[in-house]
């Protein structure tokens, strides 16, 4: 799950098993950011997790390569432990949570 501070854009995937899809689920984070206009330097957070480690580096490497500028990805990690430094991500979790109890229950 990933959500655009400005925009308040959400994206979400499906991943079947950590690491197995790695190249898919990278590519389709470019498209991701280029759909929310999105072709300037780049901020990633996230959390410890390896998994998502190495996507977002793939991710990364592949939206620098596609650019072909001194644009850059940066990939910044929250500090362990530290919940408001996650907030936003949570939320947007949990809105995507909300969001889909919804269309379970209609």
């Amino acid at each position: 799950v990933g959500r655009c501070r400005s925009s308040k854009f959400i994206m979400a995937h499906i991943v079947l098993h950590k690491g197995d899809s790695e190249e898919w689920i990278a590519q389709q984070r470019v498209k991701d950011t280029k759909a929310m206009a999105h072709y300037g330097p780049l901020v990633v957070k996230r959390d410890s997790e390896l998994a998502l480690l190495r996507v977002l580096e793939k991710m990364a490497q592949l939206r620098d390569e596609a650019v072909k500028e001194d644009i850059i990805t940066v990939l910044e990690q929250s500090p362990c432990g530290d919940s408001s430094g996650n907030c936003f991500a949570e939320r947007s979790v949990q809105k995507l949570v909300d969001i889909a109890r919804v269309h379970k229950l209609a």
